[in-house]
């Protein structure tokens, strides 16, 4: 249904994007994670056909965006992270206006309705889009990019705004999407794509550097997630420390958390236990397990140069 072919694009000097190419089936969940300045907006804007790649090419259900721009575009819909809408336009109104231009072409208000009150805006139909909270206008832009019927949905942070029901709401019909079409988000809630996508893809630095199941991404990581508890103060650090990369430490529970991952397979425990002491930390205990999405995406995007 989506493929993404070798696809690059920069500003300037900038390179948001090198190369980058991946396949989605017709129907399921696909995450696109990556940290900020990763070039995720920017591969959105492209698959959607709002912006035209330097090289490399996009198709959706068969017909390339370069070559038939307006039919590819009629079968994916879109929702940006800020939705942003005529103030002076109706809610119904301007629903019914996209799903018009989707279809190029009368649609009945019925079937337009439905998809408003399936995504929790039925009750602010007759309203003015300028006096809606910030919540209503991003579930309008959800609703704007389901109407019309759309192969494919791409959702730029879809659950900006929502509060813990609505959030729960959105992840039930997002899987419930997903069993006819393919949806493709973007999110920094690594918790909410691990729990909602079949399939995550890592953009870092413009390129694909992680696909697959979250279990197959996890085992891009050379070893199990070392987790040390320590009384006293570390301190912030991340990189390489003792053959082990260092995600973060935090805060939790009067005590200071290292989270790291072995850089060299040598790498022992021990050794960590032995840095964190130097540093004036006592260690009061350690884990080793299997990380979680969150855990994984750090390991996989944290720069790899020695840590003081």
């Amino acid at each position: 249904m989506l493929e993404v072919r070798g696809v690059k694009k920069a500003y300037g000097e900038v390179e948001a994007l090198r190369g980058v190419g991946f396949v989605c089936g017709e129907r399921g969940c696909v995450g696109l994670i990556g940290p900020n300045g990763a070039g995720k907006s920017t591969l959105l804007r492209i698959i959607t056909g709002a912006l035209v790649p330097d090289e490399g090419e996009v198709v959706v259900g068969g017909l390339r965006m370069d070559e038939d721009r307006v039919r590819a575009q009629m079968m994916v819909g879109f929702m940006p992270e800020e939705c942003v809408f005529p103030a002076e336009w109706r809610v119904g109104e301007f629903l019914v206006w996209v799903a018009s231009c989707r279809v190029r072409g009368r649609v009945e208000e019925g079937s337009v309705r439905r998809v408003a009150e399936r995504v929790g805006v039925g009750e602010v139909w007759g309203r003015m889009l300028g006096g809606l909270s910030r919540g209503f206008r991003q579930r309008v832009g959800l609703a704007a990019a389901l109407v019309g019927g759309p192969r494919v949905v791409v959702l730029d942070e879809p659950g900006t705004g929502f509060d813990p029901p609505a959030q729960a709401g959105l992840r039930g019909l997002l899987r419930e999407l997903a069993q006819d079409r393919l949806v493709l988000l973007s999110s920094h809630r690594l918790s909410e794509v691990e729990r909602i996508c079949e399939r995550v893809l890592l953009l870092h630095r413009g390129r694909l550097v992680g696909e697959g199941t979250v279990e197959e991404v996890r085992r891009l990581l050379p070893g199990r997630l070392v987790v040390v508890r320590c009384a006293g103060g570390v301190g912030q650090v991340r990189g390489v420390v003792a053959g082990f990369r260092v995600l973060g430490v935090e805060g939790e529970g009067g005590l200071q958390v290292v989270r790291a991952v072995r850089e060299v397979p040598e790498a022992r425990p021990e050794d960590l236990l032995a840095w964190c002491r130097a540093r004036g930390a006592e260690p009061v205990g350690m884990e080793e397990r299997e990380p979680d999405l969150e855990e994984a995406f750090l390991a996989l995007t944290t720069p790899p140069e020695a840590a003081p």
